[in-house]
């Protein structure tokens, strides 16, 4: 009963510091320019000054990105947004639902991409952690 207890907890205890390494995720930081956004992207976020606007369905085109200004209910993966900061805020148009900003204005692309080393060490530590406390509360 004692064993059973006690792997129950230490089950517990695992389940939890797995969960909460999971949520945080296993991404880095990449920063591209505007001609090397993935192609799997969804949306972007454009970041001018204090504000910002998630768009969809872009283009780049004669030097100048547009896009349709997406509705503020729609949530998309973090994996497929990409960033854009932009600067100043007057450079960024904004014509009924379609946003236009000049390349020269734009200082930095990032995106976040999944690390698949630093996410199968994880998993590979977090079952090695939940098997060594299996064993050590069957002994």
């Amino acid at each position: 009963m004692l064993q059973s207890l006690s792997l129950r907890k230490a089950f517990r205890t695992v389940m939890f510091l797995m969960a909460c390494f999971v949520m945080t995720g296993c991404y880095t930081l990449k920063t591209v320019s505007t001609t090397t956004i993935p192609s799997k992207t969804e949306a972007l976020i454009i970041h001018a000054d204090e504000n910002s606007w998630t768009v969809v369905n872009y283009s780049i085109a004669d030097n100048f990105l547009s896009a349709q200004i997406s509705p503020d209910t729609v949530k998309f993966k973090k994996a497929r947004t990409v960033h854009i900061y932009a600067a100043p805020v007057s450079a960024v148009r904004i014509e009924g639902t379609t946003l236009t900003v000049p390349l020269t204005n734009v200082g930095k692309v990032d995106y976040y991409a999944l690390n698949f080393l630093e996410t199968a060490a994880l998993l590979g530590g977090g079952a090695y952690l939940l098997i060594s406390m299996i064993v050590g509360a069957l002994q």
